[in-house]
């Protein structure tokens, strides 16, 4: 619940205060109401010793997106963030990207399927890309 939490305030601040990440204003639209927190899903795994990850899984509702994919690699050896936004056809690969702040955002890989093998797709996708330099 806790990670729950921090999720939700993180979007709600992110919402009220969207040039914290580089965005301006007028990029949020705060009454687009698109997801409830409510219906979110949030989890930590162990990657390797020392290393998490934490995932979020976000439902839209109203949109040709069935959901957005988040996922944040906390180590010692430097952090990653990654998302996907979700196609509502399973069958569909979806992009996942991986946010390098300076350096711009990179295509990672893709996925597809549904439920917990769509969540193993999604972190097996991040785990190759995080560690492919290591």
């Amino acid at each position: 619940m806790m990670l729950l939490r921090l999720f939700v305030n993180s979007y709600s601040l992110f919402l009220d205060n969207p040039q914290v990440v580089g965005f301006t204003p007028n990029m949020v639209n705060r009454n687009n109401n698109d997801t409830n927190p409510a219906m979110w899903n949030a989890d930590i795994f162990q990657l390797q010793p020392g290393d998490y990850a934490a995932l979020l899984f976000v439902p839209i509702q109203h949109n040709t997106l069935l959901a957005r994919i988040i996922g944040i690699v906390f180590s010692d050896k430097g952090d990653g963030y990654y998302y996907c936004m979700l196609n509502k056809d399973e069958g569909t690969a979806s992009d996942v990207f991986r946010n390098k702040s300076m350096l711009g955002i990179e295509k990672v890989g893709s996925v597809s399927g549904i439920g917990f093998q769509l969540m193993n797709s999604f972190l097996n996708c991040m785990k190759q890309d995080y560690y492919r330099n290591f």
